[in-house]
């Protein structure tokens, strides 16, 4: 036998056990995951008499790691659609046996709901520092499955804008760094603040002391506009019944320019300003638009309170 012959005689005797080697898959009947994404390596039993193309399929990923109380159910044709792709080699000397499909779950965990209870407390007392504070949760015994794996929390807030006797904290639940759902809880809530109190009845319109009201404990979110300090006197909008909480709706608070006093308008121009007086036709507050009358002038023109018994006029000139 030639040189030639005997070294093509030696690379085929070796290449073809090789090239008809099987590649052995059975699929697990079920399996039940921590992981993200599933593996074929996850779900399957693969035998190879080359261990390059054991470790090439073990990595294949098959679908993404099923939502918590979920499960997903994989094919052999899924499998094979999958290996077809990554290497049509391997592929055509794929030998199946077994189960024709793998039902998959997650392994999750039960959220600790009382740590979260307590935080969301503790958030709310920390929100409302200054107050005496009493939270009690408002639900049930819920079952809140999350994925196995280290639990952190992150995002804590209050939830909702203002203050009222029902207020809910949210958190959002990271497993081993990964987000994964938020959680919403709420409290029935009672804020206590110092408030002043009518002791009689108290009329409007007039100065009338402090004296009159008696400093007392109350619940803000059934008054969260109530008055919190109250120096020498007040006036009131309207006759305050004996009982009541004083509130910031029920003071009267002078308005900054009145009705036909005389105001000084000021009028910005091409860069200068001028400054003319003129009679308010309105009440206005710091901040209000009115009309005023200018003395020179007939028609009456819109200007904003900038402070008591002053006014910028509007227009298309004007910059505040």
């Amino acid at each position: 036998m030639s040189k030639l012959k005997l070294y093509f005689f030696i690379i085929f005797g070796l290449l073809t056990p090789a090239s008809q080697a099987v590649v052995g898959m059975q699929l697990k009947d079920s399996v039940q995951l921590s992981k993200r994404v599933a593996l074929i390596g996850d779900i399957a039993t693969v035998n190879c008499d080359i261990e390059s193309d054991c470790i090439m399929l073990r990595n294949i990923p098959v679908i993404s790691f099923p939502r918590v109380g979920s499960k997903l159910v994989v094919s052999q044709q899924a499998v094979n659609r999958l290996i077809q792709q990554y290497d049509r080699r391997v592929f055509s000397r794929l030998a199946w046996h077994g189960s024709e499909k793998v039902t998959i779950t997650s392994a999750t965990q039960l959220l600790s709901l009382d740590e979260l209870v307590e935080k969301g407390k503790l958030l709310l007392i920390q929100r409302f520092a200054n107050d005496q504070v009493a939270a009690s949760y408002v639900g049930g015994n819920d079952q809140i499955q999350i994925p196995t794996g280290d639990v952190t929390y992150r995002q804590a807030r209050i939830t909702g804008s203002g203050v009222s006797s029902k207020m809910f904290t949210s958190f959002d639940v990271f497993v081993d760094g990964q987000y994964a759902r938020t959680v919403s809880l709420g409290f029935n809530v009672s804020i206590l603040r110092t408030g002043w109190v009518s002791q009689q009845e108290i009329p409007a319109h007039i100065p009338v002391p402090c004296l009159l009201f008696r400093q007392q404990t109350v619940d803000m979110t059934n008054t969260p506009d109530m008055v919190v300090s109250c120096d020498e006197s007040i006036q009131l909008k309207q006759t305050l019944m004996p009982g009541k909480v004083l509130r910031r709706s029920h003071l009267y608070i002078p308005p900054a320019v009145s009705q036909g006093s005389s105001v000084i308008l000021s009028i910005h121009t091409g860069g200068i300003t001028l400054e003319t007086e003129a009679i308010a036709l309105a009440d206005g507050q710091i901040g209000q638009i009115i009309q005023v009358k200018p003395a020179h002038g007939t028609a009456p023109v819109n200007g904003k309170v900038i402070r008591p018994g002053v006014l910028i006029a509007m227009g298309a000139q004007w910059k505040n």
